[in-house]
């Protein structure tokens, strides 16, 4: 929701720090202001298929309409191609499902597997922890920004704690060029 996104947005804005939003197309679809912002505060966009619906479990061509549709639906929202970068719904891939996504012109499928910090089912403290015991030189770290997470409630003290043991916090642009 825009409450939500907005004040991740605003957390990450105060503590100077971007990050790369990986997008399912129906949700700004519905609501493309969010997009925008998200846009126009210098944040990396990614493609999270149209559905989130899991890559293994479609053929390729419906997995290609998915991400094509996405595709789509984020560039005529902003009015350009967002990043090329693509991350699978539950990181699930297989080698039949990574071949389709490579076919539509995607150039990173992006997994975080090892820090994903299942914040839609977890306390801001049980992040945080989580986290700085699992956190390695250019791991990427999955928060999510549903209503349902604790993101907005772990981040501000997450990435103090990140910054003060001297990890550098980027979008992927930063990593992936």
């Amino acid at each position: 929701s825009d409450k939500t996104v907005y004040k991740i947005l605003d957390i990450l804005e105060e503590k100077e720090v971007k990050g790369t939003f990986f997008v399912r197309g129906n949700g700004p679809a519905s609501n493309p202001m969010l997009l925008r912002a998200i846009d126009k505060k210098g944040h990396a966009i990614g493609n999270h298929t149209y559905l989130h619906k899991v890559t293994t479990t479609l053929s390729p061509m419906v997995l290609q309409v998915e991400i094509i549709k996405c595709h789509q639906t984020l560039t005529g929202i902003l009015g350009k191609r967002p990043t090329l970068y693509f991350r699978p719904p539950t990181m699930e891939t297989n080698l039949q499902s990574e071949k389709a996504i490579i076919g539509t012109g995607i150039k990173y499928i992006i997994r975080g597997e090892e820090l994903s910090t299942h914040d839609y089912e977890r306390s801001a403290k049980e992040v945080i922890s989580y986290v700085m015991k699992n956190v390695t030189n250019g791991g990427i770290i999955t928060m999510h920004m549903s209503d349902n997470s604790c993101c907005r409630k772990a981040l501000p003290e997450l990435i103090d704690k990140l910054q003060k043991e001297g990890y550098k916090i980027a979008d992927l642009r930063d990593y992936l060029k």
